[in-house]
């Protein structure tokens, strides 16, 4: 392994560890809407065990009245210009825990590499 290849693994196994051991949650969303990974963090404030938010569309976070627009307005938008945001904007958001219930929530939305388009962080 070359010198370059060799550091640029240690970066990415240091921004993974980051990653995974945030104090705050962070969840990987693709352009799709779909949850690719969450860290430590998310899984336990939201009341689900490792592994089981991969997958799920990041509505199922969402109280239901703001589903369908974030699908259908949201998440366009952003997809269209992504751009590194606070999401709440003067609002209270409340992420929807897997037992039904909320918890209060400050967003925000940053681009998460340059490959595959469409993924970011929240």
């Amino acid at each position: 392994m070359t010198n370059d290849k060799h550091a640029l693994r240690k970066i990415d196994i240091r921004a993974r560890s980051i990653f995974a051991n945030a104090p705050d949650a962070m969840l990987l969303v693709a352009a799709d809407g779909s949850i690719l990974k969450a860290n430590l963090r998310a899984e336990s404030l939201l009341g689900y065990t490792h592994g089981e938010l991969k997958g799920l569309a990041v509505e199922v976070l969402l109280p239901d009245h703001l589903r369908e627009r974030h699908r259908h307005v949201h998440r366009a938008a952003y997809a269209s210009r992504p751009v590194s945001r606070p999401m709440d904007s003067g609002r209270e958001l409340v992420a929807r825990t897997k037992g039904g219930g909320g918890c209060r929530s400050r967003s925000a939305s940053c681009r998460w590499g340059g490959k595959p388009p469409g993924r970011s962080l929240s």
